[in-house]
């Protein structure tokens, strides 16, 4: 088929560009996209393959008993189906006892894929680990902060006080950055220090949220740090202002302590250390508190095992 030049004629690509002499650039920017577009949308699936994998080859044998199980169970269901229906000789040679093991190892690479969410009790509380967005969560979205909640000190595109100041500024992100805008908003004066756990509650159209108190600074300009003691004071103060404020809505709450102020540890023995902060509160914070977990951590964090060690709570 020749395409012949015409004025009026459009080509329909995925940014919809006007036919003009450069088109297959046009055609090849728009190809471009679509595959970004879909690569995006398909690395959660490679990274879930991939940590399926790697988990196969570092623990054989778990997957191993996730196939025989279902094998035997099969195996067993037809030998005793044998007695009583005529299906002895449909079901003997290599080619059912392959398909028996196709449907059995199908169903172990299954078993073997780590959960997203899963759901624990704690005290009064339900307490949901997930992966997902902590802004796109319904209730109060707890936010860390510093010791001065001095926002502009983080130059992190991607962190939570920058993404929150985008929801609220949107256009005028400008305005961001002002030197304590939060401040101005919210505190009584500009530059001063206030305990490690001090919450404030910020409302923002349906948008609620708890910035807390949880690194420090020994100035405005300085680097924010964390240690232990920090962040259990964060908590402290955390859960004790979100049980005065939040009124039986969900706290969605970070991994404290894996920003910029980072603890150092294991983000799994961080969400342990919210579960035991939680277990220690007399009162309970909220009848719903969700941990959500940036997605990028899924290859580091299987919360199947996590599930299994709080399954007596």
């Amino acid at each position: 088929m020749v395409l012949k030049r015409n004025p009026d004629v459009k080509i329909v690509s995925v940014c919809h560009l006007r036919y003009s002499e450069n088109w297959i650039g046009e055609i090849y920017f728009g190809v471009t996209k679509l595959n970004s577009s879909v690569k995006k949308k398909l690395r959660p699936v490679s990274i879930k393959l991939s940590v399926v994998w790697h988990d196969i080859i570092h623990n054989p044998g778990r997957f191993l008993a996730s196939v025989f199980v279902p094998l035997a169970t099969m195996w067993t269901l037809i030998e005793i189906s044998s007695y009583f229906l005529p299906i002895s000789q449909l079901l003997q040679g290599i080619g059912p006892f392959l398909l028996l093991l196709l449907i059995s190892l199908c169903i172990g690479v299954v078993q073997m894929i780590r959960p997203e969410e899963i759901n624990i009790r704690v005290g009064t509380s339900q307490v949901v680990i997930k992966f997902g967005d902590l802004l796109a969560q319904e209730g109060f979205n707890v936010i860390p902060s510093n010791n001065y909640f001095y926002f502009a000190a983080s130059p992190l595109a991607n962190s939570l006080d920058v993404q929150l100041a985008r929801q609220i500024f949107q256009a005028d992100f400008d305005r961001y950055k002002e030197v304590g805008w939060l401040v101005d908003e919210l505190l009584e004066a500009k530059g001063r220090s206030y305990p490690i756990g001090t919450t404030l509650p910020v409302v923002f159209g349906e948008g609620k949220y708890l910035i807390v108190a949880s690194s420090m600074m020994d100035d405005p300009s300085g680097l924010p740090y964390m240690d232990m003691h920090i962040l259990w004071d964060a908590l402290k103060g955390l859960w004790a202002k979100a049980r005065e404020l939040c009124e039986g809505h969900p706290v969605n709450v970070p991994l404290l302590g894996t920003g910029r102020a980072g603890i150092g540890i294991r983000e799994v023995d961080l969400i342990r250390i919210i579960i035991i902060s939680l277990q220690h509160e007399q009162q309970r914070v909220s009848p719903t508190v969700r941990i959500v977990i940036h997605p990028d951590k899924y290859a580091d964090i299987d919360l199947g095992q996590l599930k299994k060690e709080y399954r007596w709570l």
